[in-house]
């Protein structure tokens, strides 16, 4: 990855990208005249994405080469951005340098957005019913974890059990529970008897509204 009269740069991930739903929703749009948030990725183009990218080249005062950098790069090895398309590390208050990854994570949008999300919107009160969809994802796991922190008791709805095994053994929700399960809609009212006072939602589809079937 490159940035232009700023930085050269090098996308640095080995591992296998996984397509979110927001992307496919672009790549959905591309070839549709549909209304979006979003511009349509063009035929042709580079998928649009965020990445961390190390520098390898920099005519930019921002940034040297080696340096890690939260940038629009798009799904790409190499990119040449200006310094108005990417973030230096620096601008990470409290990055772990051995873990640039967290520019696009915690400390990054879907970090913010957790966060904003569950403190500035949802604010439960200690002892307050919190339920969290797509609660294994990026936004959705930080977000049940800021409630438990401010005393909430939380409930977490995902896809499998294996993801509900991690959010409660691992991340501390006090209960997950499978969508896909067939006794789930039973499931869902025995956790909420209580009733909601913050539902943090993470999807559109029927399955992660489930409080709209609640008695």
């Amino acid at each position: 990855m490159v940035c232009a009269d700023s930085a050269e740069c090098c996308t640095d991930d080995t591992k296998p990208h996984h397509v979110a739903p927001a992307a496919i929703h672009v790549l959905t749009i591309s070839s549709i005249d549909t209304r979006s948030y979003i511009p349509p990725v063009k035929i042709g183009a580079v998928m649009r994405g965020v990445s961390v990218a190390r520098v390898l080249a920099s005519k930019s005062s921002l940034v040297s080469s080696g340096d890690f950098v939260s940038a629009m790069s798009g799904w790409t090895e190499f990119a040449v951005l200006n310094e108005e398309q990417f973030e230096p590390a620096s601008a990470y208050p409290g990055l772990n340098p051995q873990a640039p990854q967290d520019m696009i994570s915690i400390l990054g949008m879907t970090g913010a957005t957790a966060w904003w999300g569950m403190t500035q919107i949802g604010d439960p009160k200690p002892g307050d019913l919190v339920v969290v969809s797509g609660a294994a994802g990026a936004t959705g796991s930080v977000a049940g974890q800021i409630a438990k922190i401010k005393g909430a008791t939380v409930v977490g709805i995902c896809g499998s059990d294996s993801k509900c095994r991690w959010l409660v053994d691992d991340l501390g929700f006090d209960e997950a529970l499978n969508y896909k399960a067939a006794d789930f809609k039973d499931k869902f009212k025995a956790a909420t008897k209580s009733y909601i006072d913050v539902y943090f939602d993470n999807g559109t589809s029927p399955q992660s509204r489930p409080d709209r079937d609640r008695d």
